[in-house]
């Protein structure tokens, strides 16, 4: 399933941009809500609110030079908000897509830029529904090695693109061999929750793995999939699909010496 969602399309930040809006970004994006927005975009923020009365919403960036775009892809380096049910309102909703498109002025988000030689960025904003269950980020493929599936996973929302500290599992498939586990890095505990986690990467290799190799036949390319999976339902729902970049297939070449361990499968 996908969730519902709505986009605030770049014109709406162009018109911010075009009127000097961001010129001081630094102060009103680190204080408390206290702008004037232009009225369209306002109404566009009332129209959202009222489509998703009652749900929780996630935020999230689309930049379009450097985040969803053939050539880069800067995931984690905008910002996303995340407003359960009781939090959305017009004020937040309003506050949210402000912080999202002030991270376009952040120092990370503009060293990326700088160091893939990238124009100015302009930003639209994807908001979805919020849904249950752990998130994770599926790639279609390694970047620099072909024929291994990688697949992250955590119950703390945002964690595995954010960077956060939170548990993350993540699992290295063999695509070419039925999906057969490779190498397991883990931040579990040994005991109960071992167990829960062979479980639920079970499910990935089973369902997870064959839908994004259905998803990658239809869009004819590799792809990088955010998803959310609730494991109690077995349900999984697609966040969001972008192209999967800086694919590269190096050559690994080993020195001419007695190896000291032989791996089986590497």
């Amino acid at each position: 399933e996908v969730p519902k969602f709505e986009v605030i399309d770049t014109s709406f930040y162009e018109a911010l941009d075009g009127s000097g809006f961001f010129n001081d970004v630094d102060s009103w994006s680190n204080t408390d809500y206290a702008v004037q927005i232009p009225p369209t975009l306002s109404s566009k923020l009332e129209e959202i609110l009222a489509n998703f009365k009652g749900k929780g919403i996630a935020v999230r960036s689309s930049a379009v030079v450097s985040e969803d775009y053939e050539k880069h892809s800067g995931a984690g380096f905008y910002d996303s908000v995340f407003l359960d049910a009781e939090q959305v309102n017009l004020e937040s909703l309003t506050k949210a897509v402000l912080q999202v498109y002030a991270s376009v002025f952040s120092p990370k988000a503009r060293e990326y830029r700088e160091l893939n030689g990238l124009s100015e960025e302009t930003m639209a904003v994807v908001v979805q529904e919020l849904v249950s269950g752990s998130n994770g980020v599926a790639k279609s493929r390694l970047e620099a090695v072909k024929g291994i599936f990688p697949v992250s996973w955590s119950d703390q929302r945002g964690a595995v693109v954010g960077g956060s500290k939170a548990k993350v599992h993540t699992i290295y498939f063999n695509s070419q061999n039925r999906y057969e586990e490779i190498f397991v890095s883990d931040t579990a505990d040994i005991g109960e929750e071992e167990i829960t986690v062979k479980g639920q990467s079970k499910f990935m290799r089973e369902k997870l793995a064959p839908l994004i190799e259905e998803l990658k036949k239809r869009y004819g390319k590799e792809i990088d999939v955010e998803f959310a999976i609730d494991f109690d339902k077995e349900k999984i729902y697609l966040l969001q699909v972008r192209p999967l970049v800086n694919i590269t297939d190096k050559v690994v070449e080993f020195p001419d010496k007695e190896p000291i361990l032989i791996a089986r499968i590497c």
